[in-house]
């Protein structure tokens, strides 16, 4: 994650999700969206614990400001909180509609379908959201 390849952590989603097909037929069976939620929040603080401490990753993202700022980086880590919910959103629906599917498609074809969506939305669309501050 560190260096933008969401690869390797999606395809261990999609292959944990395929060893446990009995708890993730849950997900796609009901309309349970506190499981849906659950799922979400624990992939953000894998994501947030995998990634840099929000002081660098601004510095990165913005090297001309004062990374120092309490505001700054309050700001900052719920954008980023946003970005994650969102990629861990779309991993979450490729999941259950895969589910929902039969489980059709291989899990290479699953995994560089959702690491090609969710790639776009790494360190530089950070950076381009922290411009946004």
């Amino acid at each position: 994650m560190k260096q933008d390849r969401l690869g390797p952590l999606i395809k261990d989603i999609f292959v944990y999700c395929d060893t446990h097909e009995h708890l993730f037929t849950l997900l796609t069976g009901t309309n349970d969206s506190t499981l849906y939620a659950d799922i979400i929040v624990m992939l953000r603080r894998i994501c947030t614990e995998a990634m840099a401490p929000i002081e660098t990753m601004v510095k990165e993202g913005v090297p001309d400001v004062d990374a120092s700022s309490a505001l700054l980086l309050r700001r900052a880590e719920d954008l980023r909180n946003y970005q994650f919910d969102y990629i861990a959103g779309g991993v979450v629906s490729i999941l259950r509609d895969w589910f929902q599917r039969g489980r059709q498609e291989p899990i290479p074809l699953m995994t560089a379908l959702a690491t090609n969506l969710t790639e776009q939305l790494g360190r530089q669309a950070f950076a381009r959201n922290l411009a946004l501050l």
